[in-house]
Formats: structure tokens, sequence, C-alpha cells
């Protein structure tokens, strides 16, 4: 009876145990398919997300306010895929329907952009870009704004081969000195330009007339090059950087000495124009207003000496 009932009890956990591993295997499944369809959540998720931040940055102070059908066609997007999103970020506080049925951002992000403001460091901020234009170019990089009348050196990231005459942060020149004026001006707003144009021309040695075109030149080419405009023997070659509302308050300059420039200077402004779309995309603001550098050297009119 005891090796009968043994071997009961041996069948019976044998036959137990298939089960069991069964059941192990069909947990396995089961978890098998809960990570895919969690995946698929999270895929889901970030697509929601990607779609979410496209329609915000549909808005440009060229086009303030667009249609739903607008939105729609600028993200590729069906009106009724749309709808749903334009519809949540409504309800969440970001997009304000107009009374003539247009979208327009809130003043939420008036708020947020006070937050970025004050606790953004530019300096920090755009000093890898600083950084790696340096060190792919040989070259001296500095970052500089304007204040008032003047041009004032932000930060400078220094290459190898240290330049006496670079300007140190902090450093101020009056505006018509040098590239980096030249490309700070050319973007300014009309009636703060007004307001520098004379002393700045006088800097220049030129006619406010003359300088007003020298400007429009630099703008339209989106760069500048100074040959011994800020310091004697050495060439400024300096670009642009935008901020999310289009506008130009700091402008990124390689310096290198002039003899070391000759059959260089289109290929660091590509260089530069690069660094400078990098810096942009930091900012907020995007490369579609940086044209590309056209092919061989830079046109004369767009050169300041």
């Amino acid at each position: 009876m005891a090796r009968s009932f043994h071997r009961t009890r041996a069948g019976h956990h044998a036959a137990m145990s298939t089960p069991l591993l069964e059941t192990g295997g069909e947990d396995r499944r089961d978890a098998g398919r809960r990570d895919h369809v969690a995946l698929d959540t999270r895929g889901s998720d970030m697509r929601t997300l990607e779609r979410a931040f496209a329609i915000i940055r549909c808005f440009s102070p060229e086009q303030p306010s667009l249609t739903l059908q607008q939105i729609a066609d600028r993200i590729g997007l069906a009106k009724s895929t749309a709808f749903r999103l334009v519809g949540a970020l409504e309800q969440a506080g970001y997009l304000v329907r107009l009374p003539d049925l247009r979208y327009s951002l809130s003043l939420e992000f008036v708020r947020l952009a006070g937050i970025a403001n004050r606790s953004l460091d530019v300096a920090r901020l755009l000093r890898p870009v600083l950084e790696e234009l340096a060190a792919a170019t040989g070259e001296n990089v500095t970052l500089n704004s304007v204040s008032g009348n003047e041009r004032v050196c932000i930060d400078v990231a220094r290459s190898k081969s240290p330049l006496i005459g670079v300007n140190k942060p902090g450093e101020r020149v009056p505006l018509g000195l040098g590239a980096a004026s030249m490309v700070l001006m050319a973007y300014l707003p009309e009636r703060e330009l007004q307001v520098v144009l004379p002393s700045a021309a006088k800097v220049a040695k030129c006619s406010a007339k003359e300088l007003v075109s020298i400007l429009a030149t630099t703008r339209s080419q989106g760069y500048a090059v100074s040959h011994g405009g800020g310091v004697g023997g050495l060439t400024g070659l300096s670009t642009p950087i935008f901020a999310s509302d289009g506008s130009v308050r700091y402008a990124l300059t390689v310096v290198v000495p002039t003899a070391r420039a000759k059959g260089r200077v289109a290929s660091l402004l590509v260089q530069a124009r690069q660094a400078s779309i990098a810096a942009s995309h930091k900012l907020g603001g995007g490369c579609g207003r940086i044209g590309p550098i056209a092919a061989g050297a830079p046109r004369e009119a767009a050169t300041v000496h």
C-alpha cells in the first residue's frame, strides 16, 4: 500500500507539474503581451507629445494666429486629429480660440518665458557652442550683445593660439567697430537703430546713409566680415543668433589674424553659421531665418573694412 501510495503521489506530482509549467509559460506570455502594450502606449504618448509641440511651434511672429486647417496642413495631420490635439491644448490653457475661430498661443507662454528669462544664463548656455567652434576652427570665438550705443563682449572661447586684442568678457566697444557691431545693428528694431545710427556712423567713419546700406547687406546675407575694423591685423567673421521671437540680441564672432584668414573666409563663415544655428536652437529660435553661405568667397558688399 505504501508503495502504491508513493506511486500515486509521484504520479500526481508529475501530473501537476506540467500544468504548473504551462501556467508559468502563460504568465510569461501574458507579461510579454503587457510589456508590448506598455511599449505601444509609451510610443503613442510620445507621438502625441511630439504633435502637441509641433502645433505650438506652428505659430510665429509673422503668423500669430492660425485656423484649424492651417495647423493641420502645417504638421501634416488629418483635421480630425488636429482638432482633438488643439482642443486638448486649449483646455490645458496653452491655446486660445479667438472670436474669428482662429487659434493663438495663450498668455501662459508669457509666464513661462518670464521664468525662463530669470533662470537663463545665456553665456553658460551657449558656452559649449563657442568652445566647439573654437576647437573646430582653431581660432578665438566671442559672444557679443548690444547695450545702448555699445557692443559688449559676453564671453570668449579661446583657441590654443590666444590673440592679443581679442575682447575680454565685459569689455565694451562703440557700435560701428567690427563685424559683430554690424550684425547686431543690422537686426535692431528700426526705432532702436535710429537712436544709435548717428554715433555708429561717426565711429565707422561713413555717412548714416552708407551705414544703413551696409547693414541692409549684412541682414540680407546674414553675416559680416571685418578686416581690422575692431583691431588692426585681425579679421572678424560674425553671424546672428536668433531668439524665439525672431529678434537678434547676440552675435557670434570668429576672430582670426588677417594673414591667416586668407583663403579661409568662406569656410570659416560656414562653420560660424552652423554654430549660430545651434546657438539659436538653444535660445528657442529656428534656423529658417539663417540662410546658407554661398560657395566661394563672400561678396565684397558684406565686408566692412
